[in-house]
């Protein structure tokens, strides 16, 4: 099945399935006309340090693009937009549109001391991803329940076969995959977090001597470090992008999932490209769309919430079709291959 049939699945499956999008709804009404909360008084302390008399000459005038950036975020962010960083396949319209002032909500924010931030972040983003977790098992169920019911999601007519087996559609069944989903996620979150910070402190350790003794070359040398760390961090994403795929449709552990994913992403590598880049163009384009929409007026809002819903469940249904059809046909290959090894 090509790029544009497998899409073109997954938006059959939202069309058969239309409560799936009903998640993404809810969460954007929430963003946009419950509670707001402000952290400003973070922004406000980061500013009180980044005054121009407190840094050298020569850095003054690069701050100040910085300081602007920080004044607009904190008039502008919600602390409940964490929820859509999450590592899922779940996104909300709302964050992307405008300030929630001219989107008709309510003007007035309950501002968050930094300190209260510590607690609060951590517990949004662990909602996020509880939320995504949810999500994902939905639409993976519905999958899953037209393939076993001989209806696959491109709507031609075949029975199951014996790589893609009939699969449990009970409730009880697909919520034990979503609180599995999320314990992984999470894991997999500490896990490149803890990443993060060890390649951070040793880049420090080794550049702090470099850029005291020849700043020129240290600084040079940071440069290429961080170049390569991103391009690392971009190999990384590319090879591991079907991970929860692979724990929501396969229900096994984090290593199989991360073995699935690289197996699937090295043997459909230029295919797997294609589709992050075409997912990609679409949420772009779409998200340009509904910024205009949301622009014109509080229907627009609305306009622009639901299609985001509905455009964010075809992607997500479309993502795992693809990873299933990949994995079944590797996996099916294997035994194939065994005598030629």
């Amino acid at each position: 099945m090509g790029l544009i049939d497998t899409l073109s699945s997954g938006f059959r499956v939202v069309q058969r399935r239309p409560w799936l999008f009903l998640l993404p709804v809810l969460m954007d009404l929430w963003l946009w006309l419950g509670p707001r909360w402000s952290i400003q008084p973070l922004m406000d302390r980061l500013l009180s340090w980044w005054q121009f008399q407190n840094l050298p000459t020569e850095l003054a005038p690069a701050a100040l693009p910085y300081r602007e950036m920080m004044q607009a975020i904190g008039a502008n962010f919600n602390l409940w937009w964490l929820m859509d960083s999450n590592p899922t396949w779940l996104r909300t319209a709302l964050p992307g549109l405008a300030e929630p002032a001219s989107l008709g909500a309510a003007p007035g924010a309950t501002t968050i001391q930094p300190l209260a931030m510590l607690l609060w972040a951590p517990l949004l983003l662990l909602l996020g991803v509880a939320l995504g977790s949810i999500f994902m098992a939905a639409v993976a169920s519905q999958v899953a329940h037209l393939r076993a019911a001989g209806q696959p999601a491109d709507g031609s007519a075949q029975p199951p076969s014996a790589t893609t087996p009939e699969r449990p559609t009970g409730i009880a069944f697909w919520l034990r995959r979503a609180l599995r989903t999320f314990l992984l996620a999470v894991l997999l979150g500490l896990a490149a977090l803890a990443l993060l910070v060890v390649v951070t402190l040793l880049l420090s350790l080794l550049l702090t001597p470099v850029l005291l003794f020849a700043p020129q070359i240290g600084a040079g040398v940071a440069s290429m470090a961080s170049l390569l760390i991103g391009w690392l961090a971009v190999v990384a994403y590319m090879m591991f992008y079907f991970v929860l795929a692979a724990i929501v449709s396969d229900g096994g552990g984090l290593r199989q999932a991360l073995w699935r994913s690289f197996n699937v992403v090295h043997r459909n590598f230029w295919s797997t490209i294609g589709l992050v880049l075409l997912v990609t163009l679409i949420l772009w384009g779409f998200g340009l769309i509904w910024q205009r929409l949301a622009a014109a007026s509080p229907l627009g809002v609305l306009v622009a919430i639901v299609g985001n819903a509905v455009l964010i469940t075809g992607l997500t249904a479309a993502r795992l079709i693809f990873y299933q059809e990949r994995c079944a046909a590797w996996l099916a290959a294997l035994p194939a291959q065994e005598p030629a090894v």
